[in-house]
């Protein structure tokens, strides 16, 4: 009955075009990011901070800064470039050199 009444609403309001089926999303979004604040999220991440420490930077929820890093392929750690060791590090894990072998 209470359906009825908001058609009847609906058509009392504007008549026959506001019954036409309406999208079920909402017009805008509560939260998005801006550019600039999509262009750091995107840098923080590549410094691989966590997606909750960049939305307190951010000052932005955890869901929003999560949401835009994924549609980016950020959302995960791995898919980001592997992590690059420091030149004194790549020379003592190299096992050959571990090993004490002569070039």
């Amino acid at each position: 009955m209470c359906c009825s009444y908001k058609w009847l609403a609906r058509y009392r309001s504007g008549g026959a075009a506001l019954l036409m089926d309406r999208r079920s999303v909402h017009r805008s979004q509560g939260r998005t990011l801006d550019p600039h604040e999509l262009q750091r999220a995107v840098n923080l991440r590549h410094q691989r901070l966590h997606l909750r420490h960049i939305g307190r930077l951010l000052a932005a929820p955890f869901s929003t800064g999560a949401r835009a890093l994924h549609r980016l392929g950020l959302g995960q750690l791995r898919n980001l470039e592997p992590y690059r060791l420091r030149s004194c590090e790549a020379v003592t894990s190299l096992p050959a050199l571990r090993a004490g072998a002569v070039r």
